[in-house]
């Protein structure tokens, strides 16, 4: 595909006060050496350690959606950096797989700095808008409206030194997760771990309950939106050293008592969309899925388990530390920035108004109702 410049020199070197290149081309459209540029990026600087970081990743969304670009940035005649994004119509921007994308921000070589407002100007963009945006990534600090703990569980010691850390930091889950386990084997049948499953029937079970489960929260169903399900396919079937879709299944006896699907880069287990048998609950099984990958990721030597933004339970418990992300909005023009200002204050009005928590409980049982229709 034809790669499009724009707005040469719009970005400057604020370390050097020299200017820098940038070039949009498509996201399906990177040459070899860039993507193999790309990854280099991203295992050398442990800040990138995410799977969401991959130009793997950013690969994948483009295979399933036409509206996914990556700008290069040069300096000094080389590639230092890719900003991945989506860009509508309109030329509003977003982060490469939307609501999807756990972790946002331009894979850069270290010391190399900019101006957020210029970057996004040069992608020929009117706004960014980010959700998860990584909180060391300082040009988008100006921009940020809030930010939020990603939970993450540190295996880069070992599965043992995990757990005597947990039991020193007072906490008890994990021995509580493994007496539910024994349970769950001496009732229901023998407890099996399956780390990485290419079973697509598996896959289809999952985003069943899933979808059961978001009617029935009041959310949107991400599983009756069809580019998502054609991505987790895409990234389920993609496999390799330093990317690959993972789907864990959980088993007691012959029934399949959870899964849970994720990504994962060298280093880095992303725990994306877990689900479980309803029936089971009392076991619970997704939080014994959970200890299993846990322990997988630290037999095969990986960093870390990231378990991303929530405020869940079962992941401050389980958690060893957080990594900051942000929420914000980039607006180079002021007048597109008044009405982005409105917008989100209409938002949060909308949020706080008494009928929303009856109207959301509505919409969920109008989605449940509709659901148990079709599937009759």
């Amino acid at each position: 595909m034809r790669s499009v410049r724009v707005h040469r020199r719009a970005i400057l070197d604020l370390t050097e006060g020299t200017a820098l290149d940038v070039t949009v081309v498509k996201g399906g459209a990177l040459a070899p050496e860039h993507r193999a540029r790309w990854a280099s990026l991203q295992l050398e600087n442990p800040e990138f350690a995410s799977p969401f970081f991959r130009p793997e990743f950013t690969a994948s969304v483009a295979a399933v959606r036409d509206d996914v670009f990556v700008a290069q940035i040069r300096s000094g005649g080389g590639v230092a950096g890719f900003f991945p994004f989506q860009r509508t119509r309109l030329g509003f921007g977003y982060p490469v797989g939307g609501g999807r994308s756990n972790y946002q921000g331009a894979v850069v070589q270290p010391g190399l700095e900019w101006e957020a407002k210029s970057l996004i100007r040069a992608c020929g963009l009117r706004t960014y808008a980010f959700h998860h945006m990584l909180g060391s990534q300082r040009a988008f600090g100006p921009h940020e409206a809030s930010r939020s703990p990603s939970s993450l569980i540190d295996v880069s010691e070992g599965y043992d030194s995990y757990v005597a850390g947990r039991r020193a930091a007072g906490s008890e889950i994990v021995a509580q997760t493994e007496r539910k386990s024994r349970k769950l084997e001496r009732e229901i049948g023998q407890v099996r771990f399956e780390p990485e499953s290419t079973d697509h029937a598996l896959l289809r079970l999952l985003m069943h309950w899933k979808s059961d489960h978001y009617i029935r929260t009041g959310r949107i169903d991400q599983f009756s939106i069809a580019w998502n399900v054609a991505l987790i396919e895409h990234i389920h079937r993609t496999t390799g050293p330093d990317f690959s879709g993972m789907l864990s299944v959980l088993r007691a006896g012959d029934r399949v008592a959870a899964l849970a699907f994720g990504m994962r880069s060298r280093d880095t287990w992303h725990y994306w969309f877990p689900t479980y048998d309803r029936e089971l609950a009392s076991y619970s099984p997704g939080v014994i899925l959970l200890l299993r990958i846990t322990q997988e990721a630290a037999r095969r030597g990986m960093r870390a388990v990231d378990l991303g933004k929530d405020d869940a339970v079962y992941k401050t418990r389980f958690r060893t530390g957080v990594i900051e992300v942000a929420e914000g909005h980039v607006v180079p023009s002021s007048s597109i920035g008044a009405l982005v200002r409105f917008q989100t204050g209409c938002v949060a009005v909308a949020r706080r108004t008494p009928l929303a928590g009856p109207l959301r409980a509505a919409r969920s049982q109008l989605r449940l109702r509709v659901g148990r229709g079709a599937r009759a």
